[in-house]
């Protein structure tokens, strides 16, 4: 995850396996777009009653459009919603999924979505534990949170988050006349020969909206690790603040040793008072 990244489908850096010279100049467009027809909601998760873990985003076939399609399907990174600030700060729990190993891994952070700023970032990661055991399977989110809530709240109220607030997931595609929003993702590819595959080097995640204008949210540089196979803006959450939405962008990461592959997730904020032309 890193700071200062504006919303769409391919983001998170690191570094690439040889071949990565010069992009080969093919851009390829990814649209989220509206739809005249009923829209598609996130499902949510509820194994057990209670917050936060009731919030669970699930995404459907229809959000991904194309991502995570191989017999394999994905391994995929899980966002928990929290709330907001009334300042523009989201909060939210991101669990990875645990590849190659059994290390189960849960990320508290507030971002600030001005800026697309991790203002805390506070991770549990099981084999940092004390007398912690290898492999560990009955380590989870509910052992995790319910071992840190008391902790995980006073660092949600340093930051002035109102939890519970702002959590609902719009889900792509919806409705034209209920959303009027559109994300395109412009991404510039390229070859790389370690591997045999085309991957994306460069992505802008643009959204438009309705009888208003357009603008980029976000311009991201691949690293050489990335290994990205192609991007998708999965939908947002809304600040009831103010005008301000939070993106989900996910990007569909190359195994580390073959299939699956992983969905990571970013998320871009984005003020819609201003900036369209």
């Amino acid at each position: 995850m890193q700071e200062n990244v504006v919303g769409d489908k391919s983001e998170l850096l690191g570094e690439t396996p040889t071949s990565l010279a010069e992009p080969v100049e093919e851009v390829t467009e990814v649209e989220g777009d509206s739809v005249e027809e009923p829209a598609i909601q996130a499902r949510s998760v509820a194994i057990n009653d209670g917050f936060p873990k009731d919030q669970r985003v699930e995404f459907t076939p229809e959000m991904l459009n194309g991502l995570c399609t191989s017999k394999y399907s994905c391994l995929e990174e899980t966002i928990y919603p929290i709330g907001w600030s009334a300042d523009g700060k989201f909060a939210y729990l991101l669990e990875e999924p645990g590849e190659a190993v059994i290390n189960y891994t849960l990320h508290l952070i507030v971002q600030d979505t001005k800026t697309d700023k991790q203002v805390l970032k506070d991770t549990y990661k099981a084999s940092e534990q004390p007398n912690s055991k290898s492999e560990d399977t009955s380590i989870d989110f509910s052992t995790v949170w319910e071992k840190n809530k008391d902790r995980y709240n006073e660092l949600l109220l340093e930051h002035k988050i109102s939890g519970g607030n702002g959590t609902q997931f719009y889900g792509m595609p919806w409705v034209a006349s209920q959303r009027p929003y559109r994300f395109k993702g412009l991404n510039k590819m390229t070859h790389n020969d370690l591997f045999d595959v085309d991957v994306v080097a460069e992505h802008r995640l643009e959204i438009t909206e309705q009888g208003v204008g357009k603008k980029i949210i976000l311009s991201h540089v691949f690293g050489k690790y990335d290994m990205a196979l192609g991007t998708q803006a999965l939908g947002y959450f809304e600040s009831p603040f103010e005008d301000r939405i939070a993106v989900v962008d996910a990007y569909e990461k190359r195994g580390y040793e073959g299939p699956p592959n992983v969905l990571k997730l970013m998320i871009v904020g984005c003020d819609l008072s201003q900036g369209f032309k």
